[in-house]
């Protein structure tokens, strides 16, 4: 147990160092510049986002160091209930992770939980990412893609235009009907489109405002299917902690209950 817990203290260090140093980059980061007006031949009232600034490398190093440790402190809660049984651990022992049950079934196949009691195994299953309402947001397949990707690649930390305030402040020249109004996409910043009102026609001197905040965010990894290109940065790294740490307590609870 003490190399699971030493994993996760440093997970939780690492985090903590990143926020830090995140939440100061982020405070002197440039305002966003903001394009807006009607597009060409439409009645659609849209916002072009424009930030131009180097994220330093070292985010996506301490990013892939926190997921590294979290993942790594699953293999271990594995290998420690092995060891628990006095059984041999192998190279085939690991926590599995799947967005499918056929996969889960493979892995298990492989010898991935061999000599892993009962009560765990029930509690590994159960959370697996394909018994999510949405498996492609599982943090658990977050730690597992993020780390993958981390071994060949940096992961991509990128300066984003987040979300808007809770005010859209719209004037025009004369009453203006609204028929729909898009969420805010997570953008890039260069020159994406991040936000749009469709007005039931154009009106003349439609000025629109909104507030927009700007943070850093991770780019998802060709290896995950999330529903969307960007995610929070600090958000899903905090997620993910969380997660795990919450499956080992739950995997040493089925064993302290099964034992008692």
């Amino acid at each position: 147990m003490k190399a699971i817990e030493a994993k996760l203290s440093r997970a939780r260090e690492l985090l903590e160092l990143l926020q830090r140093e995140v939440k100061a980059f982020e405070q002197s980061m440039p305002a966003l510049r903001l394009e807006k007006g009607y597009k060409p031949g439409t009645s659609i009232y849209a916002f072009f986002a424009h930030l131009d600034i180097e994220v330093p490398l070292r985010f996506g190093v301490l990013s892939g160091e926190v997921v590294h440790q979290l993942r790594s402190s699953l293999d271990h809660l594995v290998t420690h209930f092995v060891s628990s049984e006095g059984e041999t651990i192998t190279r085939t022992h690991q926590f599995p992770i799947a967005s499918t049950r056929k996969s889960y079934e493979r892995q298990l196949a492989r010898g991935c939980l061999a000599s892993v009691p009962e009560a765990v195994q029930t509690v590994i299953e159960r959370f697996q990412p394909y018994n999510a309402q949405d498996p492609r947001v599982s943090e658990l397949l977050a730690v597992q893609e993020l780390n993958n990707s981390d071994k060949h690649r940096l992961l991509a930390v990128v300066a984003a235009a987040t979300q808007i305030g809770e005010q859209v402040r719209i004037s025009c020249g004369e009453n203006a009907a609204i028929t729909g109004m898009s969420p805010p996409h997570l953008t890039l910043a260069n020159g994406s489109e991040f936000f749009a009102i469709d007005f039931a026609r154009c009106y003349a001197d439609t000025n629109v405002d909104i507030d927009v905040q700007t943070s850093l965010a991770l780019q998802r990894p060709r290896q995950l299917d999330w529903p969307f290109e960007l995610a929070p940065l600090l958000s899903v790294l905090a997620q993910c902690e969380r997660a795990v740490v919450h499956v080992v307590s739950q995997c040493l609870k089925a064993i302290s209950a099964n034992n008692g």
